[in-house]
């Protein structure tokens, strides 16, 4: 357990800057990180921040592979940078990859609620930005958790922000609920912030986010994409729900493209964005204690 945990920069309970050749493993699992604090100042770097973890790699020689299960990061701050929770900063790996199980890690079966990032927005629109998980790496997976109430006070992203440009790593995104998040500028849950950047969401719900959109940027209270390829971003078996502010439930930037609808998904009120995929209303109810590190699911009627 790693409780109010102060750090003048970055990280507030764990920062890890390492290099490994040989595919090893940081593996954290049934953790509980509840109120820790970064400093960093997004003056200096956009990327400082990382209110319960930090990492970047800091050799040529290869990453360290993240595995973080069975965990919970609650009211974690980063209130000058970003990833309120968590930040993963230049070539950083949070998943865990082999030749057997391509991207079967990163973070499994875990819970973020009511984490924030304060940091000043930025014209690159990665200032401040992931409210729970900020991302600039080589491979994102999140699978079978949960994120709440987490919040980009004036960035993008309420819940995760990508500022990855690899495009042979795709962010995945599965069997993920996103409750309840907001960004002051775009994706008030899931933001893809850079050309070539890839997510894909596969049986998602993201439900009653917002996205703001100050200074007239488009929004998209559950997904924003700044993506120009086509098919960067896909989307399968997703319900994408009653957001609120701009741009609807789906928004791009003024040269992006929308997202690829893999099929199965269901958008409902205001429908704005997401494309030509089925229209109507899910009958969702909140977010259910059902106990476990991963609290939050959706139930349906």
């Amino acid at each position: 357990t790693f409780t109010n945990n102060t750090a003048a920069e970055n990280g507030g309970a764990i920062y890890w800057t390492a290099a490994d050749s040989l595919g090893h493993t940081v593996q954290m699992t049934n953790l509980t990180f509840t109120g820790n604090v970064a400093n960093g100042d997004s003056s200096m770097t956009a990327e400082y921040g990382g209110g319960a973890i930090w990492s970047k790699n800091s050799s040529s020689s290869g990453p360290p592979l993240w595995l973080i299960a069975n965990s919970v990061f609650k009211d974690n701050r980063a209130p000058n940078g970003t990833g309120g929770a968590i930040a993963i900063s230049s070539n950083g790996t949070l998943a865990y990859a082999s030749a057997n199980a391509p991207h079967a890690g990163g973070v499994v079966a875990s819970h973020f609620e009511n984490n924030v990032a304060g940091g000043a927005s930025s014209a690159d629109l990665r200032g401040g930005s992931g409210g729970a998980i900020y991302f600039h790496g080589d491979a994102l997976t999140v699978v079978e958790s949960s994120f709440v109430n987490n919040q980009s006070v004036n960035g993008s992203g309420g819940a995760v922000a990508n500022f990855s440009p690899n495009p042979s790593a795709p962010a995945v995104l599965a069997n993920v609920t996103f409750y309840g998040n907001s960004a002051d500028q775009n994706g008030g849950a899931v933001a893809n912030l850079r050309d070539n950047g890839q997510i894909t969401l596969l049986n998602d719900t993201l439900s009653n986010n917002t996205a703001t959109g100050t200074n007239g940027a488009p929004g998209g209270g559950a997904i924003f994409n700044a993506d120009t390829n086509a098919g960067n971003v896909k989307v399968g078996n997703t319900i994408l729900a009653s957001s609120t502010g701009a741009g609807g439930n789906c928004a791009y930037a003024a040269s992006a493209v929308p997202l690829q609808d893999l099929g199965g998904n269901l958008q409902f009120a205001p429908n704005a964005g997401c494309g030509a995929m089925l229209a109507g209303d899910p009958k969702r109810v909140p977010p259910a204690v059902l106990g476990g590190p991963n609290t939050f699911v959706f139930e349906m009627d």
